[in-house]
């Protein structure tokens, strides 16, 4: 089987589809198909053949473990691109393309994407950090505090180190937030933290810090 994500896929109307699925791959006679399974993008279909008495099942995907293919594709495809999940299951609706679900593909992030982006960070992390371990003179940081604006209604924010020179995130943290001297307070508590994990962790000390 080729790669789902190198292979290259298609639009495909049914009736093209049915043209096709209506004829026995044995006898090359016509033959009843149905669909007999749908789930998100994927079809399975049966057919039955009256002349040679074939009985045989299609599928319109392969499948990765339970999982259609195609819907955990797009899924991936919307999350990687930073699109609109709404937007893009609209269009597609709106051409009468079968399609997910909201529902799927928030489970989808939570139980595959979400994480599978969280490892990926954190492989992505050691390798930044043994490189930076190697740097003479230690590491320049700056680091600094995000919530959403104005600010004084966000719940959470983050904070961030960025090492100045190789301009590569260092570390980053989820800080609760209540008002805006309070945030400044955790950013500042937030950068001890992550500095003290920089060095407890991969031995790294700091030269400069800017926040």
């Amino acid at each position: 089987m080729e790669n789902p994500v190198q292979d290259e896929k298609y639009v495909v109307f049914r009736s093209c589809l049915w043209a096709l699925l209506q004829r026995c791959p044995g006898c090359s006679k016509p033959c009843h198909a149905e669909i007999a399974h749908r789930s998100g993008s994927m079809i399975k279909v049966n057919r039955d053949c009256d002349y040679c008495e074939d009985t045989n099942s299609w599928t319109s995907q392969p499948m990765l473990g339970e999982i259609p293919a195609g819907n955990i594709l797009l899924s991936s495809a919307i999350m990687f691109t930073g699109a609109s999940y709404t937007k893009t299951l609209r269009v597609l609706n709106s051409m009468n393309i079968a399609t997910i679900s909201t529902r799927t593909f928030q489970d989808h992030c939570k139980k595959f994407l979400h994480p599978a982006i969280y490892h990926m960070f954190l492989d992505s992390q050691s390798d930044i950090l043994r490189e930076l371990r190697s740097m003479d003179g230690g590491l320049v940081l700056g680091g600094d505090g995000r919530a959403d604006s104005p600010g004084y209604s966000a719940k959470y924010g983050s904070y961030t180190l960025i090492e100045l020179r190789t301009k590569k995130v260092v570390h980053m943290q989820l800080v609760q937030v209540s008002c805006s001297v309070q945030w400044c307070i955790a950013n500042f508590e937030t950068a001890v933290v992550l500095l003290s994990y920089l060095y407890m962790s991969y031995h790294i000390y700091w030269a400069t810090f800017c926040s």
